[in-house]
């Protein structure tokens, strides 16, 4: 039933006004190839890195809002890319991939074997 809301964005906007721990909703919008605008605030500004799948706003900047979405609404290229961007970013958060990296650090950081 999510995914049947999710897949009828076109950008995801999260302007959360104090830091969030994790950001989910903008993973799960990943997924869908769903670019993102969020604030410059907590660890969702690390995962879009202006540029790679989405864009940042200040907090409370509701001119900034309207800027960033109107250059994703007027940019279909840029649009384009960022979704690409986001799904292949999305594939880092899955079970295979957390088991992968923890078996790399164990083995190959710490050369147990």
């Amino acid at each position: 039933m999510e995914s049947e809301y999710i897949t009828n964005i076109d950008i995801l906007v999260s302007t959360s006004i104090s830091p969030e721990s994790f950001g989910r909703t903008i993973i799960e919008s990943a997924i869908f190839g769903i670019p993102s605008i969020v604030t410059n605030i907590g660890s969702p500004k690390d995962f879009i890195e202006e540029g790679k799948f989405g864009l940042l706003v200040e907090p409370r900047n509701s001119k900034q809002i309207y800027e960033k979405i109107k250059i994703l609404i007027d940019n279909n290229d840029l649009y384009e890319q960022y979704s690409k961007s986001a799904i292949l970013y999305s594939k880092k958060f899955n079970f295979k991939f957390y088991k992968k990296e923890i078996k790399r650090v164990f083995c190959e950081d710490f050369t147990i074997r």
